[in-house]
Formats: structure tokens, C-alpha cells, sequence
């Protein structure tokens, strides 16, 4: 099979690998699409991790089952969308419904611990596979994963219809929450970007009531008209100090601000923290719960994320992500095509 791997620190080939067999408890996907990760930018291609190994990244993927073993779960053919996360389902967390922080989370799952989606074909625990419905395309499906993770990340911060929803930061896990917030019936959504062509994205979305530029010198005048008493919710997915710092600045008392990016901390006023009794929250991962409820909001036309994706094929890899270090790139998601 053919897979991508990083042979050095900023550099990717495709090389050929074998084409992995179904084994005990887990079964063979042949990938169809696979989605670029922030974190396989700022984790993988950045740092080197892995190069020169052929290790297989891509932990973002839909495809169909092509050896189900001996899965009574699964047959041939099925499309399929899998869970990265790798829980033990037996400690304290995984029996408390929080497996996201299973202290084996990431062991080995694809992409993570294992190869993963930028392979033709991966390996997967069949327990951490969920069918994909008919009407959910396989651009979407390879969107689950990050729609998942800002599903979580909402959740944390108690979003329901009576909520006015800030999210600082308009990626595409800052966009899907909004996304998210909206399925979920929040009053308003508002984003907070400091790139003017995702500040038009979510400004043009059906989901995002209000898109502020993040540069206008009356961020916080804007804020507060449309929230005077601050906002409910504030989703941190931007990981920039002056965001967070805006986004804390303008929750409500007794509200929840939940931290998504990896990034500076907002600076706490810890006596008005305090006696306005609000929430910092961290949110890594989702539970396997969440991962099926977006399958379940696409398959009923709640959660639309397609038209946020550009498809690439494995050659333009590399072109890709060089662009996206210098910024010159402003697509939302881009979804590799394993057939191309």
C-alpha cells in the first residue's frame, strides 16, 4: 500500500508499506479520506516525531472495513469512521464515562501510537469503529474526529438554549464549535478571529451570529453589546494569550470558559475569579458517546461541516503544509483523498 510518512523535521514522501491483516479484536480499513490536524502540524510536521521511522500519522479518517477478521461487529464493505483514542475501558476514568482521560488514551491508537489515516489502509480496534451513515458523505466522515472534539469541548462548558457562546479562535475546531453550539440550540454564537478570511468563513456559515475581527480596535465593545453581562460560555481554541485573556475578560459570573488550545493561560484576577465564581475547564479528546452524537447530528442534517473542507491528493501534502507554516493558506480543513 502507499502511505505518507515524514522521512525528516518538514518533509514528506510517500513510501510503500505492507498492507496490515485483521487481528484479534481489531479489523482493516481502507481509507478513503484523512484529515490534516493542527497537531499533526504543530506536533508532528514541525517537531520531526517519527521521521525516518515510517511511522503513518493521520488520525482524522472514514474509509470502508476491507478484512473484518473474525468481527460478528463488522463486515467487508461497511463505511466506517474510527475513534484515535486507545482506553483501557477498566480504571476509575473509562468506568466514570471519561475515557478521554484513561491514563492509556494514547497508546495506540491510529495515528498516535500506531500507524494511522495517511495510509492506505490502517488498523483499528473495532470497539473504537462506528458505522457511517448512508447520507453522510465520506469528506464528512473524515470530519468527525475534530467535530467530536468541539462537541466535548462544548459540553464542558454547559451549552444550552438560554447560552450566549463565545469562541475565540475560527479553525476548524474553534469553527465546529460554533457549529456545535448552534446543534445544541444556544441562544447566540459569536467568534473572535484575527484572520480576516476565517472572520468572513464563519461571518458567511448559517451557524455564527456574530463574526468579530479580532484586530478592530472595539473587540470589547462589540462583546458587550452583544452580551452586556458577559457571555455563558467562552470556547479558548485559538491559543493566543490576548484572546484567552479577551474571552475570560467577558464570561459572565458564575460562567464556564473551557481551554481547547494548546497556548498561554489567560491572566486570573483571582479576587473577582473568585467571588464571580467562574470555571476554567480543560478539554482534551471526547467520549465515545460525543463521537457518535455528531455522527448522529450529520446523519440528521444538523451539523454541516462539508463545505468547510478542501480535498487535496497525497502528492500535494507536502505543498500543503509548507503553505500553512507561512500562512498563506486559509482553508478551514483539508481532507487528503487516499485514492489520488
Amino acid at each position: 500500500m502507499k502511505a505518507l510518512t515524514l522521512v525528516d523535521v518538514k518533509k514528506f514522501e510517500i513510501i510503500d508499506k505492507d498492507i496490515p491483516k485483521a487481528e484479534d479484536k481489531k479489523i482493516v480499513i481502507k481509507v478513503s479520506k484523512a484529515g490534516i490536524c493542527g497537531s499533526d502540524i504543530h506536533m508532528i510536521w514541525a517537531t520531526g516525531y517519527g521521521a525516518s521511522t515510517n511511522f503513518v500519522i493521520g488520525h482524522e479518517f472514514s474509509g470502508v472495513v476491507s478484512d473484518n477478521g473474525n468481527s460478528t461487529r463488522f463486515k467487508v464493505g461497511d463505511r466506517v469512521v474510527a475513534m484515535e483514542i486507545d482506553p483501557c475501558l477498566d480504571c476509575t476514568y473509562c468506568n466514570n464515562g471519561k475515557p478521554n482521560i484513561c491514563n492509556h488514551v494514547l497508546e495506540g491508537g491510529p495515528g498516535i501510537g500506531s500507524d494511522g489515516g495517511y495510509g492506505e489502509y490502517v488498523l483499528v480496534r473495532e470497539d473504537m469503529v462506528r458505522i457511517l451513515p448512508d447520507n453522510v458523505s465520506d469528506i464528512s466522515g473524515a470530519m468527525v474526529e475534530p467535530a467530536a472534539i468541539s462537541l466535548h469541548s462544548v459540553k464542558l462548558a454547559g451549552v444550552n438554549s438560554d447560552s450566549n457562546v463565545l469562541i475565540t479562535g475560527a479553525g476548524a475546531i474553534g469553527l465546529f464549535a460554533a457549529a456545535c453550539a448552534s446543534a445544541l440550540g444556544a441562544k447566540t454564537v459569536t467568534t473572535l478571529e484575527a484572520n480576516d478570511e476565517r472572520v468572513k468563513i464563519a461571518r458567511d456559515s448559517e451557524f455564527v451570529t456574530n463574526s468579530i475581527y479580532a484586530l478592530d480596535n472595539n473587540v470589547d465593545e462589540q462583546l458587550k453589546n452583544i452580551a452586556p453581562d458577559g457571555f455563558d460560555a467562552v470556547i479558548e481554541c485559538s491559543g493566543n494569550k490576548n484572546a484567552s485573556n479577551i474571552g475570560l475578560n467577558n464570561l459572565r459570573k458564575g460562567g464556564s470558559m473551557v481551554l481547547v488550545a494548546y497556548g498561554e493561560a489567560p491572566d486570573i484576577d483571582l479576587f473577582n475569579f473568585v467571588n464571580n465564581e467562574q470555571h476554567i475547564l480543560g478539554s482534551v479528546f471526547f467520549t465515545m458517546e460525543e463521537f457518535q452524537e455528531v455522527i448522529d447530528l450529520m446523519a440528521n442534517n444538523k451539523l454541516k461541516l462539508e463545505r468547510f473542507a478542501q480535498v487535496i491528493g497525497m502528492n500535494e501534502v507536502q505543498n500543503v503544509l509548507e503553505n500553512l507554516e507561512k500562512g498563506v493558506e486559509n482553508k478551514i480543513k483539508y481532507i487528503i483523498d487516499m485514492n489520488k
